[in-house]
């Protein structure tokens, strides 16, 4: 008996971490998101860069199939997920749709994965681990951001952000250094994926460091130690990016032109075409009640950086929210490039985690937590498909074949 629960405890993670990338991959196939032809609006733009940087490279720095010819990157996006995909057909001689589900399929599971060892982490929980990463895979708003959006880039840079907040727990309850280095590694790497993507991790690395509970001087050491090497591993793009935002802007960095969520996409699907990302109409009562519960009854988590972590958790899911429902400090703006209804992406990953930390201070019945996972699973494979009457896929939208285009003719689509 004791040799059978040793042997449970020994594979419970992998288990954990087998059955939330089934799951991802089993809905990514559902809701289309990993096959047929790349979803998405940008998903074509992002394919003929990858076209372009093979057939020209190593002298593809120079973008001459684009506004009469502009620099691949500067004053646009780091290259990171474009050399990726860029490898992925050069090397292994897949197409550039095929690298593009590739990388998406295989940043999703990241992003999941990256989310049960940040609960597990912070909790020692790996029930709740789960059921955080259930909920985030239940969410249309998380797969909206490929199926109607496609955008690609930004889905690697949140795979990378994901790691960094797994991987900052880690070092900072733990203090390894081999998760110091990963700590900087995954930072830079969402840093080195897309602008958003990177302004979101400096500034959750702020928050996490600033809720240490430490000496003000030991925080402002930490911040150093962690964000020095990250920028300077990305002073590659951000240094030249600098310079060319002296020159007028050709695009605002705030707009009106956005409209913000109606509160009915906290609860319900909308229709395709804008607004038909949604969060899952229990996730966001599960994220108010859980914490709620445990301050009630006195069930919270034990240790103090667990407790700053749900702090941080909370704020950070709060912001994200309140981008997509009220907009920014004026109300009605939005960053330009960031729809509000995008910001459900991020709000679906840290509403989950904050579920999965409340749960674990609650500490379910083992019965009621495995019901729950179950729950979870039926919900995720019935609904996935649903997810799917929102795709933008260009493939379809007439009856030309794209599969066969060239780089010039896809642009002149």
């Amino acid at each position: 008996m004791n040799r059978l629960a040793a042997t449970v405890r020994r594979f419970k993670d992998p288990a954990a971490l087998a059955l939330i990338a089934v799951l991802t991959i089993l809905a990514g196939i559902l809701n289309h998101s990993f096959i047929g032809f790349p979803k998405g609006y940008d998903a074509y733009g992002h394919m003929s860069k990858i076209k372009l940087l093979v057939d020209y490279f190593p002298n593809s720095d120079w973008n001459h199939e684009w506004y009469s010819g502009m620099l691949y990157s500067e004053g646009s996006f780091p290259p990171l997920f474009h050399y990726i995909g860029g490898i992925l057909v050069g090397v292994f001689g897949i197409s550039a749709a095929t690298a593009l589900i590739v990388i998406a399929a295989a940043s999703f599971v990241l992003i999941g994965w990256a989310l049960y060892g940040f609960v597990r982490i912070a909790t020692g929980d790996h029930i709740a681990a789960l059921v955080a990463a259930l909920f985030l895979t239940s969410s249309a708003g998380y797969w909206t951001y490929i199926v109607e959006f496609g955008l690609y880039p930004r889905i690697l840079g949140m795979a990378f952000l994901a790691m960094f907040a797994f991987f900052a727990v880690l070092y900072y309850t733990r203090g390894a250094r081999p998760a110091y280095v990963a700590t900087v590694l995954s930072l830079a790497g969402a840093l080195s994926s897309h602008l958003l993507i990177g302004a979101i991790g400096v500034a959750l690395a702020i928050l996490i460091i600033a809720a240490l509970p430490r000496p003000l001087h030991q925080r402002a050491f930490e911040a150093g130690k962690l964000l020095a090497p990250a920028v300077l591993l990305v002073a590659w793009f951000y240094l030249p990016y600098v310079f060319f935002l002296q020159r007028p802007p050709s695009v605002p960095l705030f707009t009106r032109a956005y409209q913000q969520l109606s509160l009915s996409a906290l609860f319900v699907p909308g229709m395709p075409g804008g607004r038909f990302g949604s969060l899952p109409f229990f996730l966001l009562p599960a994220a108010i009640a859980l914490p709620v519960a445990g301050l009630v009854t006195g069930r919270v988590l034990r240790q103090v950086v667990s407790q700053r972590v749900l702090v941080v958790t909370c704020v950070a899911a709060l912001s994200s929210l309140v981008y997509a429902f009220v907009g920014l400090p004026t109300p009605g703006q939005s960053i330009y490039n960031f729809q509000p209804g995008q910001a459900l992406f991020f709000a679906s990953w840290f509403l989950a985690a904050v579920v999965g930390l409340s749960l674990s201070a609650l500490k379910p019945p083992l019965p009621v937590a495995g019901g729950l996972v179950v729950a979870l699973v039926a919900f995720v494979l019935v609904t996935a498909p649903d997810v799917a009457r929102g795709e933008i896929n260009g493939d379809n939208a007439t009856t030309v074949s794209y599969t066969h285009l060239t780089l010039p003719t896809i642009l002149r689509v």
